[in-house]
């Protein structure tokens, strides 16, 4: 190894001109360069003796440039007329010039960090090797491609035995099923001929995301605790049947039909409940509670009352320790003229916690152990897809925020691995 040897020399002697006083300041990054340097050489001499065996029809050798996890290294194969070319006779699994465990690499910093950019620079900075902003991004959406092609399957963390914080109580095994829609801004390459909200076309597209999880802990305020390796995440741009079918699939990875309990949690979506009733039958079906209580808020104001705020924090009371039922119960009762000349927003408040109310017994989803919230799905959207792919001037083709995102989905599950 010769730059290792060199750099070695160089650093030792500096440390006995000073002194013995220590060795020099950039040892270990200028160490590591030339240890680098010199394994680049070391596999490029491997590949030159692996493509000089003997092949029948073949015409001398060809080397060409692969990014490992070291760096770009020469490789060499036989050159065979007609038989195209092979990226490489010694290493398995490369894809657009790169092996699995660069591309891996790569990847994360492409999807974790805050642009192309910064990760090619941070790519140079930790590993030593440059790499262009437009290699990271295509080694990026092809990591994300084959994720998202690629079969739900289960994390090796998700049976790892967790620590349950002190006070909690047992609860019967339950799977929770969890799922909502966010929206990417998108190139007009995705957006022209798309209605969006309120008639005008689109500026942006959804991206579906899922969560199945695992529980059987309530924590000493009553609340499920559900431990990080128990989550499991999938992004998908595609329609809510194929959707529906995906997260039955991750479901059913984890052990879907082992548990005795089923829950799906959603914000009451249309789409999310047709899902819920196609892929998941018989399930516990919840709407999250804070979503009713921004409805109810709505009702309660819109009802004349002189002191809102205490009328609502009265009516959330009652909805939580009872039902969206009993709420709406006592505003009728409470507030008759009001119900008779409701505004267009009250209305369609009532009639959202009118359709959902059977859905909406918390008491007795909170008496038998269930989740009533879904903030593990909203801030899923949040970490999963909005840190990435909606910052500020971000424009983005529809299916590459999908494939961004399905790699930081894996990451939060803990199934992606470099090596």
């Amino acid at each position: 190894m010769a730059n290792l040897s060199e750099v070695v020399s160089a650093a030792v002697a500096k440390a006995i001109e000073l002194d013995g006083s220590g060795l020099p300041e950039g040892f270990d990054a200028a160490a590591f360069e030339a240890a680098a340097a010199d394994l680049r050489v070391h596999l490029s001499l491997v590949t030159r003796t692996l493509a000089a065996q003997p092949v029948a029809g073949s015409r001398g050798m060809r080397a060409c440039k692969l990014l490992t996890l070291i760096g770009p290294v020469s490789v060499y194969r036989r050159y065979v007329p007609g038989g195209g070319r092979p990226e490489s006779p010694v290493f398995c699994g490369c894809h657009g010039r790169a092996t699995r465990s660069a591309r891996k690499a790569v990847s994360r910093c492409g999807a974790t960090l805050g642009s192309m950019q910064e990760a090619s620079q941070t790519i140079e900075e930790l590993l030593r090797f440059r790499i262009s902003p437009s290699k990271v991004r295509k080694l990026t959406l092809l990591e994300g491609k084959s994720l998202s092609a690629r079969p739900p399957s289960k994390s090796p963390a998700f049976d790892r035995e967790t620590v349950i914080p002190a006070k909690c109580t047992r609860v019967r095994k339950t799977t929770l099923v969890s799922a909502d829609g966010t929206c990417v801004p998108c190139s007009k390459a995705d957006t022209t001929g798309i209605q969006g909200r309120d008639g005008i076309q689109a500026k942006s597209r959804e991206l579906k995301l899922g969560m199945v999880a695992d529980y059987e802990w309530l924590g000493k305020d009553g609340v499920p605790v559900i431990p990080a390796n128990k989550r499991q995440y999938i992004v998908s741009h595609q329609d809510s049947d194929f959707f529906g079918a995906e997260l039955l699939n991750l479901a059913r990875a984890l052990g879907l039909g082992g548990t005795g309990r089923l829950q799906f949690m959603s914000d009451g979506a249309i789409w999310l409940a047709k899902l819920a009733g196609d892929s998941f039958k018989g399930a516990e079906f919840t709407v999250d509670f804070y979503h009713a209580c921004g409805y109810l808020s709505t009702l309660c104001k819109e009802l004349g009352a002189e002191d809102h705020p205490r009328l609502f924090k009265k009516v959330r009371r009652i909805m939580k320790y009872y039902s969206a039922d009993a709420a709406l119960r006592h505003l009728r009762k409470k507030y008759p003229s009001g119900f008779e000349n409701m505004s267009l927003e009250a209305n369609q408040a009532c009639s959202y916690l009118e359709e959902r109310r059977r859905n909406m017994e918390y008491g007795r989803l909170r008496k038998q152990g269930y989740l009533i919230g879904s903030g593990h799905i909203e801030s899923g959207c949040k970490s999963i897809v909005g840190a990435r792919c909606k910052q500020a001037g971000m424009h983005w083709r529809h299916h590459n925020a999908a494939y961004v995102s399905a790699i930081r989905a894996a990451i939060r599950s803990n199934n992606f691995k470099v090596a």
